[in-house]
């Protein structure tokens, strides 16, 4: 029960982890920013990108490769993912 709830909180607030990095965007040298303010990504806009992916992934390939490049998580919580310089 503990593994299973430690995992979830992860995946929900793992992009509100320092500098906008779950792990996996640290080793890809990317980010995810707060598209007005260009601060990092913080927990509630973390939990909204996030809880979207279970329920809408399908959707998100559709915007993804048609629409404004951006998931629907995204567009909910006003984040961009950016590529780190």
């Amino acid at each position: 029960m503990l593994a299973f709830g430690s995992a979830a909180a992860y995946y929900l607030f793992s992009d509100a982890m320092p500098n906008g990095q779950s792990v996996g965007k640290k080793l890809l040298g990317m980010s995810v920013i707060d598209e007005r303010s260009h601060l990092n990504c913080n927990l509630y806009q973390s939990f909204m990108r996030n809880i979207t992916t279970p329920i809408l992934s399908i959707f998100d390939w559709i915007f993804i490769f048609f629409g404004s490049r951006k998931r629907l998580g995204d567009m909910l919580a006003s984040t961009i993912v950016v590529r780190l310089k």
